[in-house]
């Protein structure tokens, strides 16, 4: 009588445990998913073994960080059920992001880097990462976005003072809000700057809809 229980309880406990790992693994956050199946080309710095370690290490709540391919190091910072923060490098940030869509989903991510401050690119994928769909759902907002009414009078003159602009992106998956930076500032003299810092606007925000990114009216 000791074996049978004794296989019968190994057994229990082996279905247990496969149970709990179904589970989590059902529970696992839906840009967890999209991080993992991400093309290496769109995130050439990490493999695919060193995500699924940098994943351990935050759901096991430690800061260690995981070689990179350019054997520098990388860790995740932030991460919820639809968005997820990473540094990649000392000067380079990613965060990817899932929006929610009708019967769909698309996937995002924002590319930072330090140029010398903070400049960031927004690209938007189908839920497969094949298709680009940036330009269907979302406008990159131009110099004259960032223009006070008076400033916009003045366009012609002032983007002779600012040949490009630097912009940083943060989207907060609880608001599904999209906030812009400028920060521009960094590339003019203090001189030139004050004299421009009435006409420019600071920061610009959208919010996402289901559809597309839309500008929030200033």
């Amino acid at each position: 009588m000791t074996k049978p229980s004794k296989i019968f309880t190994a057994a229990a406990l082996l279905l247990a445990l496969l149970i709990n790992s179904f589970a989590a693994s059902a529970a696992e956050p839906a840009v967890v998913d999209a991080f993992k199946s991400a093309p290496q080309t769109l995130i050439p710095l990490l493999q695919n073994s060193a995500r699924l370690d940098m994943l351990d290490y935050f759901n096991s709540g430690l800061d260690t960080p995981t070689s990179n391919l350019i054997n520098g190091k990388s860790r995740i910072v932030e991460l919820s059920d639809r968005s997820m923060k990473i540094d990649l490098t000392p000067a380079s940030t990613l965060q990817i992001m899932v929006l929610p869509a009708a019967n769909k989903e698309y996937f995002a991510t924002i590319s930072t880097i330090a140029t010398p401050a903070q400049d960031s690119k927004l690209t938007i994928y189908s839920s497969d990462w094949q298709q680009t769909l940036t330009d269907k759902l979302f406008r990159t907002p131009q110099l004259k976005d960032w223009l006070t009414p008076e400033g916009r009078k003045m366009l012609k003159e002032i983007e002779i003072q600012v040949p490009f602009t630097l912009v940083s992106y943060d989207y907060n998956p609880d608001t599904q809000s999209l906030i812009l930076h400028n920060n521009t500032s960094s590339i003019l003299s203090r001189e030139d700057y004050e004299d421009l810092k009435p006409m420019m606007i600071e920061t610009l925000e959208y919010r996402w809809n289901g559809k597309k990114f839309e500008a929030v009216k200033q």
